[in-house]
């Protein structure tokens, strides 16, 4: 069985008439509204919100009246307007919610105007076209939602990409200016620069699922760091970590940096993965691209040295650092245990010794081996390394040797 679509309402020509001679107050009285229920609206200046808002409010009232008078849908010309403000209220950062708020209180002032001015024997036909005034707000608000997250979509992208540049610019020492003037970013006088290594996981493949996780934890490392600093962080990062700039000033870098290990510590919770930060302190922008560069190279050989999750800085790896920086010295330390290299069970001795600080007992317990395989192992290294572990002074190069077979090792 078929039902007939029921008829829509529409008001008399004589109110419609009434009303559209009041536009003006009405909207006037939509907008006093918007200030006395929207808290975004009570802190605008006045002539903004009796300026432009009222003629949005105005013509968008004239859709509504001209909607109920015809019983038809709002046309895309009486959108226009209407849609116009939506992509200025997103241009301006006003909450969505605060715009669809606002054409919910116009509607509702709208329709109470309209039973204000009603004669009696108007109320009927009022009442009646309550169901029209549903059908305005269900073609209007999808619209104008629509227009609003398109315009912030491309904001967004827009922000998204200058800030990328705004780093990059920082990091490499361009000018950087001009790109925080547009992006009304007041840059720090200092900088503490991390640098991110993520210790991730054995099944972190490349599978669609994996990267939508490794998109999630890039987005979890930047609201950690967003969290603990009280404002957006400029940051280059990805699911394996990157630099972020935090800001200080150049009285305050070295407490800044006191508080960092906790920033790691958070993060490390967020993506629930271990993290391993190497820092380095800027005291001016122009000192960013250094002190980048430094604190990156902290925490590439904190990671391959095997070094657990934590804040590291080049005073905790002076040694490591300068043993393992390019050089004929490197190169020569680095064949003293390339025999080794097929015997990975005397590396691991050699290893473990250097670890337990020479303790023989703590060096075989570490193996699962006894202290007499133990010996037998370390007097093979020094048959073939002509280097003996047990002498000190071998000992120490036999180290360094160590330190830069694993560190090349690792990069290979």
């Amino acid at each position: 069985m078929e039902f007939a679509p029921a008829p829509r309402s529409r008001l008399s020509a004589a109110l419609y008439t009434r009303a559209t001679a009041r536009i003006t107050q009405i909207a006037e009285q939509a907008v006093d509204q918007f200030v006395a229920e929207i808290p975004f609206y009570a802190v605008l200046p006045t002539d903004v919100v009796h300026g432009e808002t009222t003629e949005s409010v105005t013509a968008a009232l004239s859709a509504f009246l001209r909607a109920l008078r015809d019983g038809t849908a709002p046309t895309s010309e009486e959108l226009a307007i209407p849609l116009a403000a939506a992509a200025h209220r997103a241009q301006e950062h006003v909450p969505l919610a605060v715009v669809l708020t606002a054409y919910h209180i116009a509607a509702r002032v709208g329709w109470e105007a309209l039973l204000d001015l009603a004669e009696q024997d108007e109320l009927p036909e009022v009442l009646a076209a309550g169901s029209q005034v549903l059908r305005y707000l269900q073609g209007v608000v999808p619209a104008v939602a629509d227009v609003y997250l398109e315009e912030r979509q491309a904001i967004h992208g827009e922000e998204r990409e200058a800030r990328r540049a705004l780093v990059s610019a920082l990091l490499t020492g361009q000018p950087s200016a001009a790109l925080a003037e547009r992006l009304q970013i007041d840059l720090a006088p200092a900088y503490a620069v991390l640098h991110l290594h993520v210790l991730t996981g054995a099944g972190d493949g490349a599978s669609a699922r994996s990267a939508v996780a490794a998109r999630s934890r890039a987005r979890r490392m930047q609201s950690a760091l967003d969290e603990f600093v009280g404002q957006p962080v400029l940051s280059a990062l990805d699911s394996r970590g990157g630099t972020a700039l935090i800001p200080a000033t150049g009285e305050t870098t070295s407490a800044v940096l006191a508080d960092v290990p906790r920033l790691v510590a958070s993060i490390a919770d967020a993506i629930g993965y271990g993290v391993i930060a190497g820092a380095a302190l800027a005291e001016t922008v122009d000192a960013v691209p250094q002190a980048a560069g430094e604190a990156g190279e902290v925490a590439t050989l904190a990671a391959r040295l095997g070094h657990p999750s934590g804040l590291y800085l080049l005073d905790d790896l002076l040694l490591e650092y300068q043993i393992t920086r390019p050089g004929a010295a490197r190169a020569r330390l680095a064949g003293k245990l390339a025999e080794l290299a097929e015997h990975p069970h005397l590396l691991d001795a050699l290893r473990s010794w250097v670890a337990q600080e020479h303790n023989r007992r703590r060096a075989a317990r570490d193996l699962h081996i006894h202290p007499n395989t133990l010996d037998y192992r370390l007097s093979r290294v020094g048959q073939i390394t002509g280097l003996d572990p047990q002498q000190a002074s071998d000992a120490r190069i036999l180290a360094a040797a160590l330190l830069i077979h694993t560190v090349t090792s690792e990069s290979d």
